[in-house]
């Protein structure tokens, strides 16, 4: 359960790291007639999975980092407070799981909880603005989803701490 419970919170830290560099969409970019391009790329590796006694437990090709990436619809009026917000991908109905700061959403290419999924081409991102003076921005951007894949040639071997297996042994 510890191993569990460390998982999802390593993996919610990994998904703020990757706040700190949204892609911004401003008004002037991300129209239909010019949709912000953003490349989803997924990164496989070889992973051998050696167990506490040494043993390997896998030796596959995995993904190591999924096609996502975090984007940031840019309000008309900067100068107003947002204090809420809505984004829907009005291509595929999909919608963000999670908003951070009420503009900054992540795009992937699977269903998610937290993500918005998106399809490869363009993608129709419907928004709703709400501003702290009661006023509101209703609209759309536009995204140009282009997918790549990328093979890390160096082989990555997994093997579990002394405390971790500890942790088995004491269950």
């Amino acid at each position: 359960m510890k191993i569990i419970v460390n998982t999802i919170v390593l993996s919610l830290f990994v998904t703020l790291l990757a706040a700190c560099n949204a892609e911004q969409i401003g008004p002037d970019v991300g129209v239909k007639e010019n949709p912000k391009p953003i490349q989803l790329t997924r990164k496989t590796q070889r992973v051998i999975r050696f167990n506490c006694d040494g043993k390997i437990e896998s030796d596959q090709v995995e993904t190591v980092s999924s096609p996502k990436r975090r984007v940031e619809i840019v309000p008309r009026d900067t100068a107003k407070t947002v204090v809420g917000s809505s984004f829907g991908n009005r291509t595929n109905n999909a919608s963000a799981g999670a908003v951070y700061g009420h503009t900054e959403f992540t795009v992937d290419m699977a269903n998610a909880f937290f993500t918005m999924r998106v399809n490869e081409g363009i993608n129709e991102i419907d928004y709703q603005f709400i501003f702290s003076d009661g006023e509101t921005e209703i609209g759309s951007r536009f995204l140009d989803i282009t997918y790549a894949e990328e093979f890390i040639p160096e082989v990555y071997e997994n093997i579990p701490s002394e405390e971790s297996c500890e942790e088995v042994v004491e269950e």
